[in-house]
């Protein structure tokens, strides 16, 4: 995936989803935006150099909206973060994972609308202390949560 600010280390992941039918949200859900991971170079015990996640993401540009019955809702996105094990290594390749809820308004008597949104696992691979190429998850999982998203 795209590179930002000409950083290698600094990945942007385009986050598009479409779901026809999210049974929580009453229909079409449709998420837009994008994640940016900071990487850095690390030195495990033993000696190993590898490059892995800095653990800070960010949601940059998200746009999301509910359609039931003709109605659009907007949606909101939160508590975006790393899901654990944080990432791992097998050679020059890295594996990380994320998650993000995404909230909007109630429909009719209903509660809220809440769901997660996760992406695992992510793939990349790293090259003197700069990470090369970047592989996201292209089928992220979502899920409709009942007042608390696991």
């Amino acid at each position: 995936m795209g590179q930002a600010d000409d950083n290698p280390n600094k990945r942007v992941i385009p986050i598009i989803i479409e779901k026809k039918n999210l049974q929580c949200a009453g229909g079409k859900v449709i998420l837009k935006g994008d994640v940016i991971v900071t990487f850095k170079a690390v030195t495990l015990p033993g000696g190993v150099r590898v490059v892995a996640p800095n653990g800070r993401l960010k949601m940059e540009r998200f746009r999301g909206t509910a359609e039931n019955n003709g109605i659009k809702r907007k949606l909101a996105v939160k508590n975006l973060k790393p899901l654990n094990p944080q990432f791992h290594f097998e050679g020059n390749k890295g594996f990380f994972n994320f998650r993000f809820e995404v909230t909007g308004p109630k429909i009719g008597m209903g509660s809220p609308l809440l769901f997660v949104v996760k992406y695992r696992p992510n793939v990349y691979t790293f090259e003197n202390g700069e990470v090369t190429e970047m592989f996201p998850d292209k089928k992220p999982n979502v899920q409709c949560c009942e007042g608390f998203c696991p």
